[in-house]
């Protein structure tokens, strides 16, 4: 409490700094991308975010090819969609492949974040010819481990929280409780 009552001004300034950075990040693609990074580097937090972006990838995908809209100009459209510097690296790649004559399965085997089953899935619906019946399946299914996913980080997140608190009521409870029997004593 000493130290709220002293450096509150420094706290707010610190807050307000760190939510001014968050903000500035978003603006600024090279920043932008070098967080995004980041983020599929972390451990807990990296399957999450590449199963919502096979979801979204693959849902786009299959509603533009179902439209009759060619592959490349699919892939075109997704990436402006998904709006991720990682992403649009990833699928940039993947259509220089598709121009040199590769097919689409095969062009995304080398993607670091797409998973290996989504890969495997778009190979079977390029040879069967039903690519997009088989994106939008991918898609429900990677919406729904994703969802799995967030489910399971936020049962395993939920204990820890309330071990915070009850830590944080705790010190708070003996910060006030603790003058208050070291006055008793001293009147003793």
């Amino acid at each position: 409490s000493h130290f709220c009552t002293k450096y509150y001004g420094l706290i707010l300034v610190f807050s307000g700094g760190l939510i001014y950075c968050s903000v500035s990040l978003k603006r600024y693609s090279i920043l932008r991308g070098k967080v995004q990074k980041v983020e599929l580097s972390m451990p807990i937090l990296n399957t999450i975010i590449k199963l919502n972006l096979a979801s979204y990838f693959t849902s786009t995908m299959a509603l533009l090819i179902q439209s009759g809209i060619k592959v490349i100009e699919a892939l075109e459209l997704t990436k402006e969609v998904l709006d991720h510097m990682v992403m649009t690296k990833e699928i940039d790649g993947i259509i220089d492949d598709i121009k040199q004559g590769k097919r689409l399965g095969k062009s995304l085997e080398k993607s670091r974040v797409f998973p290996s089953i989504m890969i495997s899935m778009i190979s079977v619906g390029e040879e069967s010819g039903s690519l997009g019946e088989i994106l939008d399946k991918c898609g429900e299914y990677f919406k729904e481990e994703a969802s799995h996913k967030t489910n399971l980080l936020l049962t395993l997140i939920e204990p820890i929280m309330i071990v915070l608190v009850a830590l944080i009521v705790g010190t708070i409870m003996a910060a006030m409780i603790l003058p208050t029997f070291s006055a008793a004593s001293a009147a003793m």
